[in-house]
């Protein structure tokens, strides 16, 4: 029998305790804050001892709050092969009024680029929430691609080269 191989993307959000923060704020110390807890208790090894045993690498969004939190950990996903890339800050919504996103997405960019060694190349918006000057924010720190829309097994076109003023 002949199979045709096909490429597949596995892709995973790390978010930990970043979403309950931003949500509750400090105050999710029980109850749902538990949730991001697992993440680093038992999840995160469950899934990428998988993937490794597997020989599947994986594109892994995390929040630059996540990672600046855990940066051994996302240092050692680098290590083990997976791509790390970004995911907003703390799940803000970008287009949210006083946002200053561009200052969010080189925060990220920078907290990343300094925990894996490597800038990152990938970006997925927290809660898929896009402006119009987010791709061009991107492209001009060297972004090569948004994973935010997901209606689709194709990606959508290249970046925009040029950033917003």
């Amino acid at each position: 029998m002949n199979a045709q191989v096909r490429p597949v993307a596995v892709t995973v959000n790390l978010q930990g305790k970043t979403v309950e923060l931003q949500q509750l704020g400090e105050d999710a110390l029980f109850g749902r804050a538990s949730y991001g807890k697992y993440a680093y208790a038992v999840g995160c090894e469950r899934l990428f001892g998988l993937l490794d045993r597997h020989g599947i690498k994986a594109t892994v969004f995390v929040p630059g709050a996540e990672a600046e939190a855990n940066p051994d950990y996302v240092a050692a996903l680098a290590r083990r092969g997976h791509e790390i890339a970004a995911h907003g800050w703390a799940m803000e919504a970008m287009d949210a009024p006083g946002i200053d996103e561009r200052a969010l997405i080189e925060r990220t960019h920078a907290t990343l680029t300094r925990i894996i060694g490597a800038s990152p190349e990938g970006f997925r918006a927290p809660h898929g929430k896009l402006t119009e000057q987010t791709l061009g924010y991107l492209a001009a720190l060297g972004y090569r691609y948004d994973s935010s829309f997901q209606d689709d097994d194709h990606p959508y076109a290249s970046m925009p080269t040029a950033a917003p003023a």
